[in-house]
């Protein structure tokens, strides 16, 4: 059992991108250095190989290549038995959860299993529930970011679960949400450019709809990401010229909240985004949606922000509305949103984190993982990468893909069927 300070190794693929996880995975290092504990954080190489977040000189930043190859997973546990660790904490979303699991299958370093998304989305789009559930399984400890979230778990596991939220940024500083009756206002969307997830071109319809009954605001879209050019197209289609700005990225996020007067977050899901958490921080009100959860845990109608019920332009237009057009109501609410500084802070992140990683690190030793490989099925653990993907994913009451008895059924059943139908299209039919 580990005692007093520990080494903890915390798992980041996307380090070198700007990101909640990223924002997150940094604070950790830096406060679990800070605190005296020895941090080991591994990130992808990449072409980068610099974080966009500052991290303590005292964390020990190791590159590798994330891979599900049998051989290099094997060199990668010999690497960690002599790193030996305390405790191993991978912050993801998806399916390279259950690499790390397999990883740590039998090296006594137990599994701090960690959670940044909304469980629907990560069981819908982009892994499975199957999956999710064979990594939860070989965790000591699982890590979620709001109580709801636990109802997506196995009764078996919930005594494992632990809730920690995102932290709200030390702040110098308030923003005018009121803002001068003579001058400009400002709408601030910031987040990464991923119109699937963030929706920048629904929060810029809705502004669109707004402009000219509200002439004295303009918008500002903060962000960068795969979608820019999609945006910024769209941003030209709407004509709106100097009253619709696309800044681009930033170092420097909090600037802006502290320069704005209201704030839209237009997520199709999340799970409890930092941008909601800063711009609260910052003493903005906040308009998102009100199915999106995360955003619906942090917005409180009516008290920090309103709340859209129909996830479209015209429904968050009505709801930009009232506060665009009500100054009082801004400066009340801006100010109720400073409360995330204390229910939210950083010292109470790395209070509760603290404990979480001592808990887990005292299963060194006699992890789940290591008890895994006692059972008979633990040979299947040690599968090759497809038998495993095929193990959790494959539908077994249909053909094994690619086998003989699958290239028979397309040869004499599929094919014949498609040269017929094609067959038939190409006839014209009589009369």
């Amino acid at each position: 059992m580990a005692t007093g300070k520990l080494h903890i190794l915390l798992v980041d693929n996307d380090l070198f991108n700007r990101g909640g996880i990223s924002t997150i995975s940094s604070a950790l290092a830096n406060g679990m250095a800070e605190r005296g504990h020895q941090v080991t954080l591994y990130a992808t190489k990449t072409w980068r190989q610099k974080s966009r977040y500052p991290l303590n000189p005292a964390v020990n930043l190791r590159l590798y290549r994330f891979t599900d190859n049998n051989l290099k997973v094997q060199k990668l546990r010999e690497e960690l038995r002599t790193l030996n660790p305390d405790v191993c904490c991978p912050l993801f979303p998806d399916g390279r959860h259950l690499v790390w699991a397999v990883t740590l299958l039998g090296s006594g370093i137990p599994l701090l299993y960690s959670e940044h998304h909304s469980p629907r989305t990560i069981e819908q789009e982009w892994w499975s529930r199957k999956g999710r559930l064979a990594a939860m399984s070989g965790a000591d400890r699982i890590h979620l970011l709001l109580p709801a979230f636990t109802e997506s778990v196995p009764d078996f596991l919930r005594p494992i679960v632990q809730i920690i939220p995102n932290p709200a940024p030390a702040v110098n500083g308030q923003a005018d949400a009121a803002g001068r009756a003579d001058g400009r206002k400002r709408l601030l969307w910031l987040a990464r450019l991923q119109e699937g997830t963030k929706q920048c071109r629904l929060a810029m319809d809705a502004f669109a709809l707004l402009a000219e009954k509200h002439a004295d605001w303009d918008m500002q879209v903060v962000g960068d990401g795969p979608d820019r050019k999609v945006i910024r197209r769209h941003a030209v289609a709407l004509n709106l010229g100097d009253r619709l700005k696309l800044r681009g990225n930033t170092d420097a996020p909090l600037a802006h909240y502290l320069e704005a007067q209201l704030f839209c977050i237009s997520s199709r899901t999340e799970g409890l985004p930092n941008t909601l958490l800063e711009a609260q921080a910052c003493g903005l009100p906040a308009v998102g949606f009100a199915v999106c959860e995360g955003v619906s845990d942090l917005i409180r109608p009516g008290w920090n922000g309103l709340l859209a019920e129909e996830m479209n332009a015209a429904c968050l237009a009505q709801r930009l509305d009232a506060l665009m057009g009500d100054a009082e109501a801004r400066r009340v609410m801006g100010q109720n949103a400073l409360a995330v500084r204390e229910t939210h802070s950083l010292e109470k992140f790395l209070d509760a984190w603290e404990a979480l990683f001592a808990e887990t690190a005292a299963c060194k030793g006699n992890t789940v993982m290591d008890a895994f490989r006692e059972e008979p099925f633990a040979s299947m653990a040690r599968l090759s990468a497809a038998a495993r993907r095929e193990w959790l994913w494959r539908d077994f009451g249909k053909l094994t893909p690619h086998s003989p008895e699958a290239a028979l059924y397309w040869l004499f059943w599929q094919l014949p069927s498609a040269v017929l139908k094609n067959l038939v299209n190409f006839f014209p039919r009589p009369g």
